[in-house]
């Protein structure tokens, strides 16, 4: 795709927003509703007031690059909620509205406020259907594209999970909702599938919501739908090879241990990060983890009991993720370290920030981790 600016300033969108000098065009569309002409071409400079498709005097709008049509779409939002002349939908302009907003709150870095819009919008869908056909699918479908792009994973799986209880599916033989179901299952195979989301402590949910949702819409299912639950089904019924990898390298290292061939137990225990990444995967999964627990506390506990918190640190910080979360866990875990060490509050919240950037709800923590992320960063900020 070709990207285009001006000498001067594009003219403004057909909502009247002004893009500033400097601003980045994607694609031209005609402002005709029965024309509907566009292209990624750049037309030439100055910008053209007629299509050229339907001739009209019309003048051109056009998508916009990032972060100018994050702005361009509020003011096409306050135009339709102000039943802007022959595009007046407010009951979606509304929808819509939320799905900015949490946009909005996602770019400013404030979780909470994107969680507050994201519910607005659960309850704002719910109160649609008695007053005409709107179902929200497609803001829905909207709002976890936007948490997808923005890394906030679990907002994006709160909001398949509150999709799938609205039970899209209990009337397949409506148009609206065959769409409904059909989105569902497309962000749901989405999710599933995409490597980001391999930590996500959502996922055995999301799977067993899918493999619900599913059979109840065989008949109206997409191709694409059918195609994408066969390939997870396919992931499941082999094993999870994670979890599977995870088992091996636990026995190797208990093996190493109980023969003395991993080395002198002093300091850390060799292999130290991959122990504790171990441990932090174990841990999130919950009960979900198919992983002898005996083994975790022999490989990924018990040779960290004498190990200074400060060379744990040095160990992990660099590293990051799930090491870093293994290390907080199992520092809380044994308690045989001091807790008030500046290097063991370093691992804490270093732990408590990786859960945090990894969109894991709050209700995944534990009542130290609340305590300590309430002194350190204030309460209701997770």
């Amino acid at each position: 795709m070709r990207f285009f600016t001006r000498r001067a300033a594009l003219p403004p969108t057909r909502y009247g927003y002004q893009p500033p000098r400097g601003a980045v065009g994607l694609r031209w569309i005609c402002t005709a509703d029965d024309c509907g002409r566009g292209g990624p071409e750049a037309p030439g400079d100055p910008w053209p007031r007629r299509c050229p498709g339907c001739h009209r005097t019309e003048i051109a709008t056009f998508e916009l690059a990032e972060p100018w049509q994050h702005a361009a779409r509020r003011a096409e939002i306050d135009a339709r909620l102000g039943a802007y002349p022959g595009y007046g939908d407010p009951v979606a302009a509304r929808a819509d509205d939320l799905v900015w907003q949490a946009e909005e709150a996602l770019l400013s870095d404030s979780a909470q406020r994107a969680e507050d819009a994201r519910t607005a919008l659960d309850h704002f869908v719910a109160e649609q259907p008695a007053a005409g056909a709107f179902t929200g699918h497609e803001a829905r479908f909207r709002l976890v594209d936007v948490a997808m792009r923005h890394g906030a994973h679990g907002l994006a799986a709160r909001e398949l999970v509150a999709w799938h209880e609205a039970r899209p599916f209990d009337n397949p033989e409506s148009n609206q909702d065959r769409a409904d179901c059909r989105s569902l299952a497309d962000r749901l195979i989405e999710y599933l599938e995409d490597p980001a989301t391999a930590g996500s402590p959502y996922r055995a949910e999301l799977w067993t919501r899918l493999r619900d949702l599913m059979p109840r819409i065989a008949q109206v299912a997409t191709a694409g739908n059918t195609a994408g639950f066969n390939r997870l089904g396919r992931q499941h019924t082999t094993g999870n090879r994670e979890e599977e990898l995870m088992v091996v390298e636990l026995r190797r290292l208990a093996e190493a241990d109980r023969s003395g061939s991993g080395g002198a137990r002093t300091g850390l225990p060799p292999q130290a990060a991959r122990r504790l990444e171990i441990l932090g995967r174990d841990r999130i999964a919950g009960q979900d983890s198919g992983v002898d627990g005996s083994l975790i506390f022999e490989v990924c506990l018990q040779p960290f009991m004498s190990s200074d918190p400060e060379d744990i640190a040095q160990a992990v910080l660099p590293i990051g993720g799930w090491p870093v979360y293994g290390a907080s866990r199992m520092l809380q875990d044994l308690r045989s370290h001091d807790d008030s060490s500046a290097a063991y509050l370093r691992v804490l919240d270093a732990g408590l920030d990786f859960l945090h950037t990894s969109g894991v709800g709050a209700e995944h923590l534990n009542g130290w981790d609340h305590q300590r992320w309430n002194e350190t960063r204030g309460p209701g900020t997770w």
